[in-house]
């Protein structure tokens, strides 16, 4: 997995951040687009309706928590819920993006 060191800003929001993750794909498009950098603060868990990064049968998304599934925001149908298990874990909430060049 490559990594890339960024400047963090420093401001109070950002306080808790301790990562950033790039977006790869279309589903969370309008909220999030392809190659967008979002901060992140490390967290077992995050409210329903807030978006994170999940670990789902061992493939990472970023998306918006639901009760008992992970939802994208893009309309588009090829864009389904994914249900979380018991394996699944949450290893972040997403505090801001940083917009793609």
């Amino acid at each position: 997995m490559p990594v890339d060191l960024i400047e963090i800003p420093d401001v109070p929001e950002y306080r808790h951040v301790k990562y950033a993750v790039c977006v790869n794909g279309q589903s969370m498009e309008p909220l999030y687009c392809d190659g967008d950098i979002l901060l992140i603060e490390p967290t077992e868990d995050i409210e329903i309706g807030e978006t994170g990064i999940f670990i789902v049968d061992g493939q990472s998304y970023v998306k918006k928590r639901q009760k008992d599934y992970l939802e994208s925001v893009n309309p588009d149908p090829k864009y389904t819920d994914i249900p979380l298990s018991e394996d699944s874990c949450c290893l972040g909430k997403v505090v801001d993006r940083l917009k793609s060049e």
